[in-house]
């Protein structure tokens, strides 16, 4: 996904051009079916801290 397309809120897999929002996971666009699993994030003092 690193390599997708990215509009707004919703990315674009590079691979089968499946979509997805990325605040939820939620499949957007086909062949995506599923949800993908997202992570909760922040930035702070500059650096991007993950959740896992």
């Amino acid at each position: 996904m690193c390599d997708g397309y990215f509009d707004g809120h919703v990315i674009e897999c590079p691979l089968h051009q499946g979509a997805f929002d990325v605040r939820d996971g939620r499949a957007v666009s086909a062949p995506a079916t599923r949800p993908m699993k997202v992570f909760e994030a922040r930035v702070q003092d500059g650096m991007v801290q993950v959740r896992a």
